[in-house]
């Protein structure tokens, strides 16, 4: 009886050290070592950069592959001061973007893409990541052509 347990033991065992193993090298979350889908919905706040107002990113869901943990958005950044009375019309500039885990590029279209003024940003690309070290989450992207050109939004809630 005693050595059947000892049997039993000893066979699985090497069934869980090898589940460890596996969900180990796994990895998960932020450290680029498994899958991440960020949650890019809702309005984000610029924090910093050379544009003002808010982001509004649209995730589309048919171009989402959650195995792989990549995506494409679309969106615009709505330049609109509402400290203005009476506010002036909505002005808004058009981006298209991807992300795979919590890496990021944005690129906001050329006025061409666009078919109006897509603005100063027009035709430049941001690469970089997406913070879930903040409450609320944070982008921050770095303008592949000017290093010293930098966009940090924030989720706005």
């Amino acid at each position: 009886m005693k050595n059947n347990k000892i049997a039993k033991v000893l066979l699985l065992f090497p069934l869980l050290l090898i589940t460890f193993v596996a969900c180990e090298k796994s990895g998960g979350g932020d450290d680029g070592g498994g899958i991440y889908l960020p949650d890019f919905s809702n309005e984000w706040d610029v924090l910093k950069g050379n544009t003002k107002g808010a982001f509004f990113i649209l995730v589309d869901n048919n171009a989402i592959d959650s195995a792989k943990g990549t995506g494409n958005f679309s969106g615009n950044n709505n330049i609109n001061s509402l400290d203005i009375t009476p506010p002036p019309q909505d002005t808004l500039y058009q981006f298209a973007g991807s992300f795979q885990n919590t890496k990021v590029t944005l690129r906001f279209l050329s006025s061409t893409e666009a078919g109006q003024d897509n603005g100063p940003q027009a035709g430049l690309t941001f690469k970089g990541i997406f913070d879930s070290t903040y409450a609320p989450h944070r982008i921050r992207l770095i303008n592949t052509t000017n290093t010293s050109d930098s966009l940090v939004l924030k989720k706005a809630f």
